[in-house]
C-alpha cells in the first residue's frame, strides 16, 4: 500500500491493516516454506507495507498534544 492511501486512514484502520498484514505475511512465509509462493519477492514487499503502516500509527501518536 502507498504511502499517501495511509495518509487517510484513522488508527482503528491502521490496526485492522497492520493485523491482516501480518496475518499475510504469515501466510506468505508458510507458502514460502512449502515451496508454493511463485514470487519469494513478495515477503519483502508485505514487511515493507507493514513497516509504513507502524510508522504511520506512530507518527499519529507523537503528532497528538
Amino acid at each position: 500500500m502507498k504511502k499517501k492511501k495511509l495518509e487517510t486512514r484513522d488508527l482503528n484502520e491502521l490496526k485492522e491493516l497492520l493485523l491482516k498484514g501480518q496475518k499475510d505475511l504469515v501466510d506468505l512465509r508458510i507458502q514460502n516454506t512449502t515451496r508454493k509462493l511463485k514470487n519469494p519477492h513478495e515477503i519483502n514487499l508485505k514487511r515493507k507495507e507493514i513497516a509504513r503502516i507502524i510508522t504511520k500509527m506512530n507518527e499519529g501518536h507523537l503528532a497528538k498534544p
